[in-house]
């Protein structure tokens, strides 16, 4: 523990001339550990309480939901994130993003939440399956909710606000926790299992709204011409790139949900809880470097800049070995001791060849924004894409020959791509490698 501390300490010094990291860094581990226990909960007791196709299913609903809330957000929180640290000393101009970016989403998540509401009636009449479509009308409010709370969390996050963010990003995954534990009690019925989605993210909304209500300026909103032009454009370039990256880390199980059943799907879904738990703690780090990484990358020399990442490289990969190896010794035995389902140890070779995977691009994890927060947000979405492109071809190729293990290979192999693919955008868009 007291090493793993050291290592995070040189990571974030790489970018600091002070110890405000420290205590950041504190704060949104231990975020990140309680997001983590939480959504680890969310699935084992949703494993342990049902049939392995409920579990799917509500997997299902957590990407499909994800993906196009990203869509109905048109991707006007990177603008948010690289746009805040860059004029956080000017309060006038800040305000002015917020109220842009904020009105922009809540207009632009309407407008699709209503599309998705018709695509689901659509859908309900031609499919004779209904109870993917049902999960997802409950979470139709999420279409809206998701993205306006995303906008305020990357305003906090780009103006360094990391603890208060760190408490935040807790709340939609504690409550993803405590609400199926409450319609466990309640005894609900599993269908309506996703309602701890919409549940969670409207404590969420509810709780940002301090943040948010001074926002909501409609009037304001139509005199800023210049930063709804700049918001929606640079939300433009981006948008593909989140949309890329959301479907890209859920290819596997969406495409098993294509030519496999609910309860394959619902078995494959603990491998890759666990490894969404790891790009989590990757999505942690990031998260805390990316307003630092533009700020470095606008003020010191490019070869400081360039050092500064391939360290940062160097000590995520020494930081990330020893949990992947304590994961895939304990799996099997948490599995037991957790007296879940057997079946969900047919799990255990994907979840180690997806480990594999992960360690090999274990170093480039933290920094998959780089090309957002310098500046080039059309190579960010190229990179997502290639991404994309590679895991969606291998899973089509290799799921029908091979199941889940064809899944877990398919999804490693486009990890062990991510090195390749950032390290030949970043010779294109900044000049170097790393």
């Amino acid at each position: 523990m007291c090493k793993g501390r050291i290592l995070i300490n040189k990571f974030y010094g790489l970018f600091s001339v002070d110890r405000q990291f420290t205590n950041e860094t504190i704060w949104n581990v231990a975020g990140f550990i309680l997001a983590g226990i939480s959504g680890l909960g969310l699935q084992v007791l949703t494993a342990a309480s049902y049939d392995p196709s409920v579990l799917g299913i509500l997997n299902l609903t957590l990407i499909i939901f994800t993906v196009y809330s990203q869509i109905s957000g048109f991707g006007i929180h990177f603008s948010v994130l690289k746009h805040i640290p860059e004029y956080a000393q000017m309060r006038n101009d800040v305000d002015s993003i917020m109220v842009s970016s904020f009105m922009l989403t809540l207009f632009i998540s309407v407008f699709f939440a209503l599309i998705f509401y018709l695509l689901l009636l659509l859908s309900a009449s031609l499919f004779k399956e209904k109870d993917l479509i049902n999960s997802l009308l409950i979470v139709l409010p999420v279409i809206v909710l998701f993205p306006l709370n995303k906008v305020i969390l990357s305003y906090l996050n780009g103006m360094r606000k990391m603890k208060i963010f760190a408490v935040y990003n807790s709340i939609r995954y504690v409550m993803w926790l405590v609400t199926v534990i409450i319609i466990m009690n309640l005894q609900i019925h599993p269908s309506r299992l996703s309602l701890v989605f919409t549940v969670s993210e409207s404590i969420l909304f509810l709780a940002l709204l301090p943040h948010s209500v001074k926002y909501m300026n409609l009037l304001k909103f139509f005199k800023l011409k210049k930063w709804n032009e700049t918001n929606f454009r640079y939300g433009n370039k981006s948008v593909m790139g989140t949309i890329f990256a959301d479907i890209s880390t859920r290819m596997d199980v969406l495409i098993l949900g294509i030519f496999t059943s609910n309860y394959i799907v619902g078995i494959y879904s603990m491998a890759s809880v666990v490894i969404d738990g790891f790009n989590q703690l990757s999505i942690t780090f990031r998260t805390l470097v990316n307003p630092i990484i533009t700020r470095s990358y606008f003020n010191d020399e490019k070869s400081v800049f360039r050092g500064k990442i391939r360290k940062g490289k160097k000590l995520y990969y020494l930081f990330l070995m020893p949990l992947i190896l304590i994961v895939i010794v304990t799996y099997p035995y948490a599995i037991s001791l957790l007296n879940l389902n057997e079946d969900f140890k047919a799990a255990y070779i994907p979840l180690i060849i997806m480990m594999a995977g992960l360690f090999l691009s274990a170093g480039y994890q933290p920094f998959q924004m780089i090309f957002n927060q310098t500046g080039f947000p059309g190579f960010q979405s190229s990179f997502f894409g290639m991404i994309l492109l590679s895991n969606g071809m291998l899973n089509f190729c290799l799921i029908p020959l091979f199941g889940i293990t064809g899944a877990s290979a398919a999804s490693a192999l486009s990890m062990i791509l991510v090195p390749f693919c950032i390290n030949y955008l970043s010779r294109k868009s900044l000049g170097f490698s790393f």
